[in-house]
């Protein structure tokens, strides 16, 4: 079974190493359970870990980040500390944009730092799991559901073909309270929640779209692909936790395979 593992990494900057400790005390919870989920992932011993991450700029199209060294820094976040660079599953990625040239065309990315959220993510599963290497797959936050459902279908077919171990990550955040809107960001949290819980392709896209954009979340799409792209693998829930750090939810979970 090519397929070892399959998670979600919260991606915040509350998580970097280098904030503040009184900011980083609201995420130490979801930190160390970030931190379980990655030493779960680890022990399966992955040759690449393909990391599903919606871009904050909603006109970004889908792509794949590709090199030897990705590098991140985290200056726009206020952390002029943490800076460095993953290992490139380079071949891994390069098969893959190359079995979907017909299909659904993916552009290599190369030369550009890795996104703050595909980072804070992978930094937040713990030493273990920097040091993988990795395949970052970025789409629109607000992908049309036709296009999250064809780019996971991929992905799940590209995955079963291989002779590569792969964990599945799918990264980002839930919903950003807001006081206009008291009670919106609960609701899709839970809605979200319930969907991985039941590995529920249908419940992610039968969220509203507008609830979604007005929420600010980023974790629905890539959570969307990761569950389509898996449909076929028998997948156990054994790490789950949630947090709402400064207004934003927060959360990580492992899926065993079976």
């Amino acid at each position: 079974m090519p397929v070892v593992a399959a998670a979600v990494a919260p991606a915040s900057p509350l998580l970097l190493p280098g904030i503040v400790r009184p900011a980083r005390q609201l995420a130490a919870r979801l930190a160390t359970a970030a931190a379980q989920v990655g030493a779960e992932i680890y022990a399966r011993s992955p040759d690449a870990v393909v990391l599903v991450f919606a871009a904050e700029d909603d006109t970004a199209g889908f792509c794949l980040y590709h090199g030897t060294q990705l590098s991140y820094r985290f200056a726009s976040y206020g952390d002029l500390v943490t800076e460095g660079s993953f290992n490139g599953a380079v071949a891994f990625t390069h098969r893959f944009k190359e079995a979907n040239e017909t299909g659904f065309p993916l552009p290599l990315v190369s030369g550009r730092e890795l996104p703050g959220a595909a980072a804070s993510a992978l930094l937040a599963l713990g030493p273990t799991v920097r040091a993988l290497p990795v395949c970052p797959l970025q789409g629109p936050g607000l992908a049309a559901l036709s296009d999250l459902s064809t780019i996971g279908g991929l992905l799940g077919e590209y995955v079963a073909a291989t002779s590569s171990r792969v964990a599945v990550v799918a990264a980002g955040s839930l919903a950003r309270e807001s006081p206009a809107r008291s009670g919106e960001a609960d609701v899709l949290d839970q809605q979200v929640r319930r969907a991985l819980a039941e590995q529920s392709v249908e419940l992610c896209q039968n969220l509203s779209g507008e609830l979604r954009r007005r929420s600010g979340e980023r974790l629905v799409a890539p959570l969307t692909v990761v569950l389509r792209a898996l449909q076929s693998v028998n997948l156990q829930l054994q790490v789950t936790a949630y947090e709402r750090v400064a207004g934003t939810g927060l959360l990580t979970a492992y899926l065993a395979v079976r």
